[in-house]
């Protein structure tokens, strides 16, 4: 970001601090005089007088760089005063190329005809952080013959300020008339391109939000801003015994290191001893700190034991927030560039800041995301933008005819940074739409699988502390064949609501958790005979887990078991529930964010 000029109080503070240094008493007196009466007077032909009789030595001379700050800020005043004063006789000159670059505003008047452009461009404003700046000038048109430069800043246009106004209502003022009052004042300077951050929000392994940190380290095996409180350790899991019990995030596509975001209670992620907040390095000693979300899912997915190495970092993040800088050019540089480009018929070059290292690592990424196939071509397209050789719509048109994945639209993030600065938000309503489509689609995608991986993964490890109450096995014995069951169960998932008719607060718990509970024992049936009473929480029945069941899946289950099966008792696994010490299984879902395209994706495993 471009230094701030100085402050009038800061030119005050050097004028003082030189007349301190080079007039005397009498000097000092004579030159207070003829302040204060041009203040009065605003005569600047007798304030330069009494300064051409003060300053009768270079060196005092030199109080006329900051001597000129004390002047108001008005055209005519300025340039009269810049006219008459003796800046070549100074001890360290002001040159006129020095002078337009001190910020004398003036104004302009420039008008068009009906169907005619005022031959300019502009970017900046409000919302991209920086005044409104002419960014180009066509020599042949009403603004470079009223004499309107690059580099110009806006002040004002038709009696309205431009001090904080954005870049959409600067274009429309200017484009809804035909005569154009400016108040500019030359800078020297175009901005040029917005530099991204990010921001990363982060919680502790509890969920707690820690501060928020810059441009977070893709995190090898060296992150001096991660906090460590263990060193690498190795973990082994295995499928074989059972679901993995974990949800991981980031990945190198989110600009992260690769975080275990959740562990399942009595599952053997938090048997081994992995928390929130663990790190993974290495699956199956293969480096996954520069692996993308999916490549990691991949690898666990098609490994039956997972050999991983961890270290602990004490946080997990949970969304992303961009953060824009604005770099500003020579205006000098901006005219060489438009000076080249009407060579070639084009009106804005390729901007420098985009080097050929840039084109390169984009054209490596397009290829890797979308193949070579596919990759190179899109690449090329790009490039020919970049170059001029085609326009932003056309890229814009062959990129979305390419990108037939949603996975695809993650070109756009490499190709964004090397747009032009201000096609920027043109190119960003032309694929805006299609990009938001992939992204809910690969949301809901994501949703879908965590809730079907969760789902086929939930045993009895995810099943709540029952404390001192135990389950009880009960057999229900099938002698009597003429007897019924006599159960009425309740609750499953999905769940929708808490019946008012379950028994007791456990009961109303274990529906909230999404548990089958034995609402109703009849009198007359087995399930009675053998001790089963209303309210308790059915487990198991016979060797399958009631657990993710909904319920009419429940009830298939006890219905089958009790009339088809060869056996001569039913057995069930069951809890008397006097009290629940548990905190409701949630399972992990994509975290909350203030901004849709920031979201980190979570799996779990």
């Amino acid at each position: 970001m471009q230094a701030s000029p100085p402050t009038r109080s800061q030119h005050v503070a050097e004028f003082q601090e030189m007349a301190q240094h080079y007039l005397n008493d009498h000097e000092k007196v004579q030159l207070q005089h003829a302040l204060t009466e041009f203040k009065h007077s605003k005569s600047v032909p007798r304030l330069v007088a009494t300064l051409n009789i003060v300053l009768d030595t270079p060196q005092k001379r030199d109080l006329l760089r900051p001597l000129r700050f004390l002047i108001p800020d008005d055209f005519a005043l300025r340039s009269a005063f810049d006219k008459m004063a003796p800046y070549e006789h100074m001890a360290h000159p002001i040159s006129k190329q020095e002078l337009e670059s001190l910020g004398v505003s003036r104004p302009l008047s420039i008008q068009r005809h009906q169907h005619e452009s005022f031959g300019m461009n502009i970017r900046g404003g409000y919302d991209m952080g920086t005044g409104v700046f002419v960014s180009s000038v066509d020599a042949d048109s009403p603004s470079g013959r009223a004499g309107l430069r690059i580099g110009d800043e806006i002040l004002s246009a038709n009696g309205i300020s431009f001090q904080g106004i954005t870049h959409a209502r600067a274009v429309e003022i200017i484009k809804t008339t035909t005569i154009l009052r400016l108040v500019v004042r030359y800078t020297g300077h175009v901005p040029a391109k917005y530099v991204a951050r990010s921001t990363f929000n982060w919680v502790d392994g509890k969920g707690q939000a820690l501060a928020t940190s810059l441009g977070a380290p893709m995190g090898g095996r060296s992150s001096p801003s991660l906090p460590t409180d263990e060193g690498e350790r190795r973990v082994l899991l295995q499928k074989s015994t059972g679901p993995l019990g974990f949800s991981i995030r980031g990945g190198s596509d989110f600009d992260l290191p690769v975080f275990i975001s959740s562990v399942d209670r009595h599952g053997q992620a938090e048997s081994a001893g992995l928390m929130p907040g663990h790190q993974i390095l290495s699956i199956n000693d293969e480096d996954v700190t520069a692996f993308r979300h999916e490549e990691v899912i991949d690898l666990i997915r098609r490994s039956d034991d997972l050999l991983m190495v961890v270290k602990y970092r004490g946080r997990v993040p949970t969304h992303r927030i961009d953060v824009d800088d604005v770099k500003f050019v020579p205006a000098e540089e901006v005219e060489r560039e438009q000076q080249e480009a009407t060579k070639h018929k084009h009106r804005v070059a390729e901007p420098p800041v985009v080097g050929a290292a840039s084109k390169m690592a984009m054209e490596a990424a397009v290829v890797d995301v979308l193949g070579a196939d596919v990759g190179q071509p899109v690449a090329n397209a790009v490039r020919s933008y970049l170059h001029g050789r085609l326009p932003l719509k056309d890229m814009a048109r062959y990129l979305l005819a390419q990108l037939s994945d949603p996975h695809h639209f993650r070109v756009l993030a490499t190709i964004r940074p090397l747009l032009k600065p201000f096609d920027v938000s043109v190119f960003n309503a032309l694929v805006s739409t299609q990009e938001l489509q992939a992204k809910q689609h690969l949301i809901a995608q994501h949703a879908k699988e965590e809730e079907e991986q969760k789902k086929a993964q939930r045993g009895d490890q995810a099943w709540p502390d029952y404390g001192d109450t135990g389950t009880l096995r009960i057999d229900i014995s099938k002698s009597d064949s003429s007897r019924r069951l006599g159960l009425v169960v309740q609750g499953g998932e999905p769940i929708t609501h808490v019946d008012a008719h379950a028994r007791g607060a456990s009961a109303q718990k274990a529906l909230q958790f999404g548990g089958i509970v034995i609402r109703d024992v009849r009198a007359d049936g087995c399930a009675r005979a053998a001790g089963v009473r209303a309210g308790m929480l059915l487990l198991r029945v016979e060797n399958h887990s009631t657990r993710g069941l909904r319920h009419e899946e429940a009830v298939a289950m006890v219905a089958q078991a009790w009339r088809h099966d060869a056996s001569t008792a039913l057995t069930l696994l069951v809890t008397e529930t006097p009290k629940f010490s548990f905190d409701p299984w949630v399972p992990p879902s994509l975290p909350l964010t203030d901004r849709e395209d920031n979201i980190l994706a979570s799996t779990h495993l």
